[in-house]
């Protein structure tokens, strides 16, 4: 459609500012595709959980929340300017990149008692993690491309490819949480195997991991070599508490070292309805960490029961102050964030932004096993609390794939639309695929 000129000889175009607008935000969402691409590598590879997860529930946020309504409003606005392009029902967008469980290093088939088959099994464990990484880079690199896409049909008025990019690209959430899942594991697996971390994760656990071995006895003698007399017992029973009441001490000072640190993050980052639950959590958490030691009979044990201890206490802070941003800036809808460590799977929570109006709150817990009364969602709103049933079924020809149903929620949509999907977004966030029954 052509705009006549104005007096001056310049066009005058009643629609180009919306374009300008429209165009803007689209260009601001390409730049945050590419922003977090290329910060998540350095990430993966100084193994940093917290900024891993950060990122991938930002790109899963994005990705479930893209613009469709202007984007074919855009699409619109071309047509309107004379774009008349010819729709291609066959064009389908590229696959979502995934990784064949397959292919993968089958880990717990090796044995332990041997030194070179104990090598392998460190390798294939890291063969793996890397695998996993690649995947997440690869999750970003696409989402990227699939979004130029999208911007350029949206740009050429061809709204058939935009609504087909946009139902693609809303996959991208599911792929995201259950890829930091698995790459979560495979660092697990690495970590329990005995093999170092990359970066500086790595360095710091292994520096930590030194200064234990400072701190610990030799190997005793074997027992067949120790002489089983009463007076030897004892004597051994008096070494065994002298040798080890230093690393108890020390361990009892981290414990109330990250109670201190949780307190102070408290005093900063008040949450007021959600200090509800945090905070008997979190304590719960650490009481439950002071019988650890117990069960540690070699260096690498006392090294997960120290560095389990610190982590918990630090990414407790972090979470805090992830919701209070969450609470009190202006912006997009915040993610789900998952509570406890990174392996965790039966915690996470949603604080809508309070700046304008009292946004419902939800709390999504485990409190039993996968069954029909499993789980729990709490919506705070206005004050008040409710919660509901979640019923749960886990598939048992997938890996990470859960039936929910919540048929009190579901008639809680009449009032609050949305807050049965929020159940869904819940469980993606903990790392799981669900299947909402409608």
């Amino acid at each position: 459609m052509a705009v006549p000129p104005s007096a001056d000889g310049e066009e005058l175009d009643p629609l180009y500012d919306c374009i300008e607008e429209l165009d803007e935000s689209f260009q601001q969402a390409a730049f945050e595709f590419a922003e977090l691409g290329f910060e998540v590598d350095d990430a993966i590879a100084e193994a940093n959980f917290p900024e891993v997860e950060c990122m991938l529930q930002a790109l899963a946020h994005r990705s479930r929340f893209v613009d469709l309504r202007g984007l074919v409003e855009r699409a619109q606005l071309a047509a309107l300017h004379g774009a008349r392009p010819i729709p291609d029902s066959s064009w389908q967008a590229e696959p979502i990149p995934r990784v064949n469980i397959k292919d993968l290093p089958q880990i717990d088939s090796l044995a332990d008692n041997d030194d070179d088959e104990y090598g392998a099994r460190i390798e294939q464990a890291r063969h793996t993690l890397d695998q996993w990484g690649d995947h997440i880079r690869e999750l970003f690199q696409y989402t990227e491309d699939l979004w130029r896409t999208i911007r350029s049909a949206a740009s050429d008025g061809d709204i058939l490819k935009v609504v087909i990019g946009v139902d693609r690209i809303s996959e991208v959430g599911d792929a995201a949480d259950h890829a930091y899942a698995s790459w979560s594991e495979a660092a697990a697996d690495v970590h329990a195997i005995g093999g170092r971390l990359p970066g500086m994760g790595g360095e710091m656990l292994g520096a930590f991991e030194s200064w234990l071995l400072t701190q610990t006895p030799t190997t005793p003698k074997p027992a067949s070599q120790q002489r089983s007399t009463p007076a030897a017992e004892a004597q051994a029973e008096t070494d065994e508490t002298h040798l080890t009441s230093p690393i108890a001490r020390d361990y009892e000072r981290l414990l109330r070292a990250m109670l201190s640190v949780a307190e102070t993050s408290e005093a900063a980052w008040p949450l007021h309805s959600l200090d509800g639950f945090l905070k008997p959590w979190y304590r719960d958490e650490l009481l439950s960490r002071e019988g650890n030691l117990s069960w540690g009979d070699c260096q690498k044990d006392l090294e997960g029961v120290f560095t389990g201890a610190a982590v918990h206490g630090t990414r407790y802070a972090e979470l805090r102050k992830q919701l209070f941003s969450d609470i009190h800036q202006i912006g997009d809808e915040p993610p789900w964030r998952k509570v406890g460590m990174p392996f965790s799977r039966n915690f996470a929570v949603c604080a809508l932004c309070q700046a304008f109006q009292r946004n419902p709150i939800y709390v999504l817990r485990s409190v039993g096993p996968f069954s029909d009364h499993g789980w729990e969602l709490t919506i705070v709103s206005e004050g008040a609390e409710a919660t509901f049933q979640v019923h749960t079924r886990l598939d048992p020809g997938e890996q990470h794939v859960v039936h929910v149903d919540a048929p009190d929620l579901r008639d809680r949509n009449i009032d609050q639309p949305g807050a049965y999907e929020q159940v869904g977004h819940g469980f993606r966030c903990l790392g799981y695929t669900p299947f909402l029954k409608r």
